[in-house]
Formats: structure tokens, sequence, C-alpha cells
């Protein structure tokens, strides 16, 4: 996992498969080459100190960083590209009523994890840019739903749709094999860091 999902275009993510250390072969007899998988290279660590070891962890830090990086500039860029005024609050909000449907505004507060006065005054502003609507909610007189104008919508999926393209076109010159892993690692920290979309 968008993240997203950077947001110039998103680069691809740097290749994760693990880094195989030189071939070695035994001065006693010829052997054939060998090279280390991720488990071997596990299995030889000593522990959490060991320097490979943190070398590594370093480096996925230091590819995470890059990629909220990324991640903030097409958010940034895909925001403009629907309206001038629109901030990257603004175009998370629309995002959820554009995939979700109509939602109260607590609602919305609850999910992006805002504060109901900023998210009340950004919501208040994406309808002033005629990207979304509020209407009473039917089964809650004292509360509005919020959902995305005919305007809101299309434009959102126009420079969805774009941005897609462009990570398609790079992760098409991936191999089949190296993306399943890459989406396997992916899946194995975000299950390990507890951010699957809810929890």
């Amino acid at each position: 996992m968008s993240a997203m999902t950077a947001m110039t275009a998103m680069t691809a993510p740097t290749d994760p498969r693990p880094a195989s250390s030189p071939a070695w072969s035994c001065p006693l007899s010829r052997m054939p080459t060998m090279t280390r998988s991720g488990s071997d290279v596990a299995a030889a660590a000593s522990g959490p100190d060991d320097p490979e070891l943190q070398a590594a962890i370093r480096e996925v830090e230091i590819q995470f960083s890059n990629l909220f990086v990324h991640a903030k500039q097409l958010f940034r860029r895909r925001a403009l590209a629907i309206h001038p005024e629109l901030s990257i609050l603004g175009y998370r909000i629309l995002g959820t009523v554009v995939r979700e449907g109509a939602l109260q505004q607590g609602h919305i507060a609850e999910r992006l994890e805002l504060d109901k006065a900023v998210a009340s005054r950004t919501i208040k502003h994406l309808e002033d840019l005629g990207l979304v609507e509020r209407a009473p909610d039917p089964r809650d007189g004292r509360a509005f739903l919020v959902t995305a104008s005919e305007s809101g919508r299309t434009r959102y999926d126009a420079t969805s749709e774009r941005e897609r393209a462009v990570l398609q076109a790079r992760l098409t010159e991936w191999g089949v094999e190296d993306l399943h892993r890459f989406g396997d690692l992916l899946g194995r920290l975000i299950d390990g860091m507890d951010l699957r979309p809810g929890e």
C-alpha cells in the first residue's frame, strides 16, 4: 500500500528485492557460485544490532522518506489539476466522498482523523468551489450529508486516471515476478504496522 500513491509523476518504487552479496568460491575445491537470499541474510544476522541488518533497515527508511515526499507532491499536483484553489486536505475529502458516496460531515472528520471544525471549514470551501454539495440528512435532521458534485466527481476521476496511467506505464517496465514480490513485501509491512484502512 496509496499511498498513494506520491503523491512531476510518482517514480516507480525502488526494487525491493534483497541485495545479493558477492558470489564466493571455496579455495579448497571448485564450488558452484552461490548468492544469499533474504532468508539467508536474516539467518546470518546476529540480532537487531547486526550492522548489515541495520544498514538494510536504514536504506528502507530512506526510500520510504523519498516515497512520502513524492506522495505529497503527487497529491498537490492532483489537487491543482482539479482546481487551482484546492488544498491537499480538500483533495482528500473530495476523494473520500467520490469513493464512498454521501457521508455526514462528522463521519468524514472521523475517517480522516480531522478536527470537526477544520473538516467543516474545508467542506464549506469545497462547496464554494462547486466540488461538493451539502443537503440535510433525511435520517438525522441535525446533520448534513456531503456528496461530490457532478463537476467534482468528473474532475477527480479524470485526474486520477491520468496519474494512474503514468504509474502503470512505470510499473510495466518491471517483471511480473518483481511486481508480485513487491506487493507481497508491502503487504507484510502494512500488516506488521497495523496500517490497514479502518484499523
